[in-house]
């Protein structure tokens, strides 16, 4: 949703992934297809966020509706809950921990998502935000993200 009021500099990407215990019979692959899940538990960020709406249309456009056991704020939560086998969670993977009891693979379809930096142009005159937009659009042009 675009607010016609802020002014966006996108910085980064990130990917959809599907999280495992390491000993599940799915953790060997290199993409898991969301109707792999259809029968299983899912152990998801909380009902009202973006993340949360974003696995339940995917799970529905895939032709099921996930039963969501659990939502928790915490990434650390939901990841121990994934860990004890209680179910399977879809996290982006910038926020996965790297941890040898978890595994986290891409989900298809492929969803990915943009992240981006908000600001209000007018306020951007602050010497502390003026440095942090600089320092980003830097970091972007080294990226080549337009």
């Amino acid at each position: 949703c675009q607010n016609p009021h802020f002014e966006y500099l996108p910085y980064q990407s990130d990917r959809l992934m599907v999280v495992l215990p390491a000993a599940d019979p799915l953790a060997g692959q290199k993409t898991v297809k969301l109707e792999q899940l259809r029968e299983r538990n899912f152990i998801l960020e909380p009902v009202k966020s973006r993340p949360y709406q974003l696995c339940l249309s995917l799970c529905q456009a895939a032709g099921f509706n996930p039963k969501v056991i659990y939502t928790d704020h915490y990434i650390e939560n939901i990841t121990a809950f994934v860990k004890k086998g209680l179910g399977v969670s879809l996290l982006m993977g910038k926020v996965i921990p790297k941890d040898p009891a978890l595994a986290a693979i891409p989900v298809l379809p492929n969803t990915t998502a943009q992240i981006t930096a908000c600001y209000l142009p007018e306020v951007a005159e602050n010497s502390g935000r003026e440095a942090l937009l600089k320092y980003l659009q830097r970091y972007c042009q080294s990226l080549k993200i337009e």
